[in-house]
């Protein structure tokens, strides 16, 4: 490959990593020209970029990154090697189960960067469909509150006969117990972030450690 051609595709993958936060490596040798097709359709299907890649050249983009991270990824850098790139995290994972479970061998999982933590090994494939996207943690949010926020609502309607007593002191209450739902919502959400950090340094930290011994 021409130097002027590397160089593109390096410009090619950079851009793409920048585009999308979420990108896993695997292996689809073997696949005929029918189920390469067929995987390329799934893939678009589930907002996944799938491009074939050298192992070379992806080597040289997370060595420019400077991302200590990323550079857990290395070593997953050997033979075919392509790139599904995405913004849901979970979404490539779930596509590999489906054909995994259909008998399929490939696509195989090499290794995955998913929200900024690294993940080495096949056997992270789990671990990996059970992440859950922003949205998904909002939708844990909104289940949480639904119930308690059902029990305000009906307390305040229950009460409205008590309104014109005590106007003031009620609309001290209303604004107090708004205050309290907003609160509320902002320690859900910190708290079901740090979960999920946590979840996910776990398997980086394993691929560090054993990187290291």
């Amino acid at each position: 490959m021409k130097k002027e051609l590397k160089e593109q595709v390096i410009a090619a993958i950079k851009a793409n990593i920048a585009q999308y936060p979420n990108f896993y490596i695997v292996d689809i040798a073997g696949l005929n020209a029918g189920d390469t097709a067929a995987l390329r359709r799934d893939c678009f299907n589930e907002g996944i970029k799938l491009t074939v890649v050298k192992n070379t050249l992806l080597h040289k983009v997370i060595k420019d990154a400077q991302n200590p991270e990323m550079e857990l990824l290395v070593p997953a850098l050997e033979g075919n090697t392509a790139i599904m790139y995405t913004e849901a995290p979970a979404a490539p994972a779930k596509l590999i189960k489906k054909y995994n479970k259909a008998g399929s061998e490939k696509p195989a999982l090499k290794a995955a960067y998913v929200q900024e933590c690294a993940f080495v090994g096949a056997d992270k494939i789990e671990e990996l469909v059970n992440i859950k996207s922003r949205e998904e943690l909002i939708g844990q949010i909104i289940g949480m509150l639904q119930s308690p926020l059902q029990n305000v609502i009906s307390a305040l309607q229950n009460g409205g006969g008590q309104h014109h007593r005590r106007p003031r002191q009620d609309s001290w209450k209303k604004k107090k117990t708004n205050n309290n739902q907003q609160f509320n919502i902002l320690q859900l959400w910190q708290t079901l972030k740090n979960s999920q950090r946590n979840s996910l340094t776990s398997p980086s930290k394993m691929s560090r450690n054993s990187l290291r011994s």
